[in-house]
């Protein structure tokens, strides 16, 4: 179980990764990155957790 200071780093670090995908390559860029996750089998949730395999999914 993570303690919570790991928590609210994950949850911050998505945070931001959700709002610099809205922010600097606009709202629908974000949804089709969100979905090739997806279609990678990397869910939302697993974001902070799995980076270095999201950046492999995203290639």
């Amino acid at each position: 179980m993570r303690s919570d200071v790991v928590t609210t780093f994950y949850e911050t670090l998505d945070y931001c990764f959700e709002q610099a995908l809205r922010d600097i390559l606009g709202q629908s860029v974000q949804g089709s990155v969100y979905e090739l996750l997806e279609r990678n089998r990397i869910h939302r949730r697993d974001l902070q957790v799995n980076s270095q395999e999201n950046i492999e999914g995203l290639n």
